[in-house]
């Protein structure tokens, strides 16, 4: 499908989802009331719809990576949501179940690939989870911080590709992810680097939940600086090497 044809179905899912009602009327952080969205919450919700969809779809690219992502967010979204709307843990469970038989076939090397049709579903899905968790009483922002290794790399690299006038419907090769593989790390060295990440941030969220607030703030920094730091060694790497 070329990319408007993508975009359509991707705007007409979101209207679907908001015509039942999953509507983004605020921005929470836990405890805070970070922005109330009034007239724009339906615009708002569209494009976090959207975003997400592409965001989480960028990230299927190599093997595991997807599929570990989607079974961690959704457990730690399950964990926060069991005692405030065990509705969506139960979604949430099930996500987790059906995306670790996905994964079982394709964990490096992949014998079954994702695909559009699953990452945009994933983004989709953990979307629609934030949504309906911030009218339950979760706030929005937990769900932003689990998926928080992916966003960073999706956001990092749409933003390097932006301010280089590339055109950013087309095809590359140049998350931080695909990068690492191309500098000759190992599909599941990746993964478990992202593993790692996305655990670190869940528990994070976590301790936010249950009045930790010290030790969250300072295992986000912590985290955070890492893949910062990260981040630029790549780029010394990237130049370097001229890939």
């Amino acid at each position: 499908m070329n990319p408007l044809a993508k975009l359509a179905l991707q705007v007409i899912a979101a209207c679907l989802l908001i015509l039942s009602g999953a509507v983004l009327t605020q921005i929470t952080l836990p405890g805070v009331v970070l922005l109330e969205l009034g007239g724009l919450a339906i615009p708002v919700t569209i494009l976090w719809y959207v975003a997400l969809q592409n965001l989480y779809d960028f990230m299927d690219g190599i093997d595991g990576l997807a599929g570990l992502e989607g079974i961690l967010v959704a457990v730690f979204f399950s964990a926060v949501a069991l005692g405030v709307a065990p509705g969506l843990a139960v979604i949430a469970i099930a996500l987790a179940g059906g995306t670790m038989g996905f994964l079982i076939w394709n964990k490096p090397p992949g014998r079954i690939f994702m695909g559009d049709v699953g990452g945009q579903f994933l983004g989709l899905i953990f979307a629609l989870l934030a949504v309906l968790g911030e009218q339950a009483g979760i706030p929005f922002g937990l769900t932003i911080l689990f998926l928080g290794a992916f966003l960073f790399d999706s956001v990092f690299t749409l933003l390097r590709r932006m301010i280089r006038r590339e055109n950013i419907t087309r095809a590359h090769r140049f998350h931080l992810y695909q990068r690492l593989v191309r500098l000759g790390w190992s599909h599941s060295s990746v993964d478990q680097l992202y593993g790692i990440v996305s655990i670190l941030f869940g528990v994070a969220g976590y301790l936010l939940t249950v009045d930790r607030e010290v030790m969250a703030a300072s295992l986000i920094l912590v985290t955070l600086g890492s893949m910062v730091a990260g981040t630029v060694w790549l780029e010394l790497q990237w130049a370097k090497r001229r890939i």
